[in-house]
């Protein structure tokens, strides 16, 4: 059975865009809300141990190394 993933099976497709996704909300992007399928997929990654880490490594060092960005991870994103 697919795992709902942008190609059935997770790929290196799901790696990029998740990065992607995950970058245009730290810039402060458009919503995802608008969007159900992409944030469903989006959020079913993060729930992922190994993706959830990563995207913690990521904005720990981005918290030190980055100035903030208005709107940046807005709950409604």
């Amino acid at each position: 059975k697919p795992d709902n993933n942008l190609c059935g099976d997770l790929t290196v497709a799901d790696i990029a865009c998740l990065m992607a996704v995950f970058w245009s909300k730290r810039l402060a992007g458009p919503p995802l809300a608008p969007h159900k399928a992409l944030a469903a997929w989006y959020h079913r990654l993060l729930a992922r141990p190994c993706f959830a880490k990563a995207v913690d490594e990521v904005m720990a060092q981005d918290r030190v190394l980055s100035a903030q960005v208005a709107g940046a991870f807005a709950p409604n994103l």
